[in-house]
């Protein structure tokens, strides 16, 4: 069937492996395309909730939930690398700084 792969172990479902794919693809646009922190953040959000997903999955061979839970575990040793990244920290202090405003504003516009 379309979407399947024959593999000594049965059956695998290429579904899971889609995520990977479309990520490879997100993460290297280049130029005027590449993706922002802003842009990368909620994707890794995004694949990391898939894996989690996808890795409690009954139905799934129970090798292909260990795979999928080591890739989990790989992504995010990356994405708690953000957290130190100099330019993460600049970009939350400023979106918090923004929101700050935002609510600030906001209620001086509905105050009396």
């Amino acid at each position: 069937p379309a979407g399947m792969c024959m593999h000594p172990a049965g059956s695998f479902n290429l579904r899971y492996l889609q995520v990977f794919s479309d990520a490879t693809e997100f993460f290297s646009r280049e130029g005027s395309e590449a993706p922002t922190l802003t842009d990368v953040i909620p994707s890794m959000d995004f694949v990391d909730e898939r894996l989690a997903t996808d890795a409690m999955n009954i139905n799934l061979d129970p090798a292909i939930c260990v795979a999928i839970g080591c890739a989990k575990r790989t992504i995010n040793h990356y994405y708690d690398k953000s957290d130190e990244s100099a330019a993460y920290r600049i970009a939350m202090s400023e979106f918090l700084y923004s929101l700050a405003q935002y609510a600030d504003n906001l209620a001086h516009s509905h105050s009396p």
